[in-house]
């Protein structure tokens, strides 16, 4: 659901919006998430806060978030990651780079947005790794760069109840599929 449209990303920050909404080619967008969805969102923070944590080095886990990928698109992935080396780009309350992998949750007022536009903004702009979650499917979409210099996700894969999410970014984490879209 679209509640404005015609504004600039400093438009949409300075305004008073939810946080449950995103800047998209200057529409916002609300995102209404169901308890499955915060559900989750709370698991892949919990996994990826985990691994962080495992490690000295490993950068920083978080949720939303401002990310400015244009004049008129603030995204905010239900979860991110930065590398420690690349934390210094992060600003305190905007940040004008990109994460190094973010997260989306399947919700039903903004999964098109999510698979659509959203995926080609962050592949575009030079995001590593995208992890777009469908619960109701049972499946993560894994859309990656082999390296850091291909210019688009040359990687895609599926990733489905039974088997392991793993990541070359993210050296020995591992979480099951099962634990992170049922019950």
């Amino acid at each position: 659901m679209s509640i404005a449209t015609g504004l600039s990303a400093d438009d949409y920050l300075s305004g008073d919006f939810d946080r449950d909404t995103e800047l998209l080619f200057g529409e916002v967008i609300v995102n209404d998430p169901t308890r499955e969805h915060q559900r989750v969102v709370g698991r892949t923070f919990y996994a990826l806060e985990t691994w962080v944590r495992a490690e000295t080095g490993r950068g920083e886990v978080s949720f939303g978030g401002n990310w400015v990928f244009g004049p008129d698109t603030v995204l905010k992935p239900d979860v991110w990651w930065v590398r420690t080396e690349r934390l210094s780009e992060l600003g305190s309350a905007r940040h004008d780079t990109v994460p190094d992998l973010a997260v989306e949750i399947r919700s039903p007022g903004t999964w098109r947005y999510d698979v659509g536009p959203k995926r080609a903004l962050y592949e575009r702009r030079g995001v590593g790794e995208l992890w777009l979650v469908d619960p109701p499917g049972q499946v993560v979409l894994v859309c990656r760069r082999s390296r850091p210099t291909v210019a688009t996700f040359d990687v895609v894969a599926e990733v489905a109840v039974g088997e392991v999410l793993t990541s070359p970014l993210l050296a020995d984490f591992a979480l099951s599929v099962d634990e992170l879209v049922t019950g």
